[in-house]
């Protein structure tokens, strides 16, 4: 009865209270999206393409950037009538972003309570970014549907082996209130791990969610240790790229099902896998292009994944290239019966695991912390050699100086908990993986346990 009554004052105290001091209305969302996954493939096109037109016309009045944007390229707002008529916008990348971040932001939003956050990036390159009320609360109530899809519900136990850089006051409150116990990915120790799995044992969460590469390293751990580990009812993997190896590992070591999830911190849940194994893509609050060259690519073929985002009407992303590549699917209807579209597969972003000279684990995306808001910088990538030797290799901009580097370089060598010597490379680009990817973190030494 416990859980029941936990789940009910989640949904009818803590949100309400959260919603009437943020005026995110969470719940509003999330009753408004629930049945509309259901309907058809046509019926969720309609609304996406009302939705599309809506953003348009409110990016062209309202934001500087996109009113001179369409006037540079001569496009006419009447005249896009049509999804082929929409390809003629522009591709909107990260450096654009950044050299014109003022001109995105719509005047009009100022008076609502933006929340201004930044990523590191999956590619190693960071931006700025902002999100009104609208957007957040959207984007709030998409992740509780998609855990929905993996028959996990908001207030019920969940542990989460994922960043935690920031052990704050409100940070412990909001675990405590949505009732998650949270392990730190930063630290994947041998003693960590082992305590990681005491606390999944005592705790017995629902629902486990981690970074694929966190959740593979502690299931190894596991395998290697002969440990007995509490089976939850789910795990749900996100932030990386989830491989057929790891997923049957984690799965088999845990001893349930693994959901695999598709976003990204600007713009949120952009996928969620169902019972039936479909990556639905959430078209109801995105319209997601895979394309190359320019151009839709068929069924099956792979191709850059570009998304506009139909929510964030306090700084719209129109056409914003995410830097991911994705297959998309010919499948019609999902078994579920979600109308949502299926995407076969996302080729994005991984992170591998370093190891220091002390046998300290370190999850990749702990670098990218580092590099949050370091906005002389356009990208990097770290790449570990040796337990004791690591390359960081940096492309500047203009602004960049020496300096920016030091309390980053003094980071890197405390978490590596050695006399590491990292080498800076300034360089003019970092070049692509084979699948078109920057690769942000790079491990050549292997892991042993």
């Amino acid at each position: 009865m416990y859980p029941e009554i936990r789940k009910y004052a989640i949904f009818n105290v803590v949100l309400p209270l959260y919603e009437f001091l943020t005026g995110r209305n969470i719940v509003e969302w999330l009753k408004r999206m629930e049945p509309m996954q259901w309907l058809s493939l046509s019926e969720i096109q309609e609304i996406q393409w009302k939705r599309l037109k809506d953003i348009l016309s409110f990016a062209y009045h309202e934001v500087p950037f996109y009113r001179q944007r369409f006037e540079q390229y001569k496009l006419n707002l009447d005249k896009i009538n049509s999804l082929e008529d929409f390809v003629q916008i522009p591709l909107l990348d990260k450096d654009e972003i950044m050299r014109n971040l003022p001109l995105m932001i719509a005047p009009s939003s100022k008076k609502d309570k933006l929340l201004c956050t930044s990523t590191g990036g999956s590619t190693g390159r960071s931006i700025i970014f902002y999100q009104g009320t609208r957007k957040f609360a959207s984007s709030w109530a998409s992740r509780i549907r998609g855990d929905r899809y993996a028959g996990f519900e908001l207030g019920e136990k969940a542990a989460w082996l994922w960043g935690s850089d920031k052990p704050d006051l409100k940070f412990r409150l909001k675990n405590f209130l949505l009732n998650y116990q949270w392990l730190n990915a930063f630290d994947l120790s041998e003693l960590s791990m082992r305590k990681y799995i005491q606390q999944l044992n005592l705790f017995k969460p629902k629902c486990i969610f981690g970074y694929a590469s966190a959740l593979d390293t502690l299931a190894k751990f596991i395998q290697s240790e002969k440990q007995e580990v509490f089976s939850p009812s789910a795990i749900i993997s996100s932030a990386e790229v989830l491989y057929k190896h790891q997923r049957e590992r984690i799965e088999k070591l845990f001893n349930c099902k693994v959901f695999n999830r598709y976003g990204c911190r600007e713009i949120g849940l952009i996928a969620m896998e169902c019972e039936h194994g479909n990556l639905h893509l959430n078209a109801d609050n995105l319209y997601v292009e895979f394309l190359k060259d320019g151009h839709p690519v068929r069924n099956g073929e792979i191709g850059e994944i570009v998304i506009t985002d139909l929510q964030n009407y306090t700084m719209p992303f129109i056409r914003y290239r995410i830097e991911d590549m994705g297959i998309p699917s010919s499948e019609v209807r999902c078994p579920c019966g979600r109308g949502l579209p299926v995407v076969e597969q996302v080729i994005g972003r991984n992170s591998d695991i370093f190891v220091s000279a002390t046998g300290k684990m370190l999850h990749g995306e702990y670098f990218t912390h580092l590099f949050y808001g370091v906005n002389e910088i356009k990208q990097f990538q770290l790449v570990q050699k040796q337990k004791e030797y690591l390359i960081l290799r940096i492309v500047p901009n203009e602004r960049y100086v020496p300096a920016v580097l030091t309390p980053i370089i003094n980071k890197i060598k405390a978490a590596m908990e050695a006399d590491t010597d990292i080498q800076i490379e300034i360089v003019d680009e970092i070049p692509l993986t084979r699948s078109g990817k920057h690769r942000f973190t790079i491990s050549e030494v292997p892991i042993q346990f």
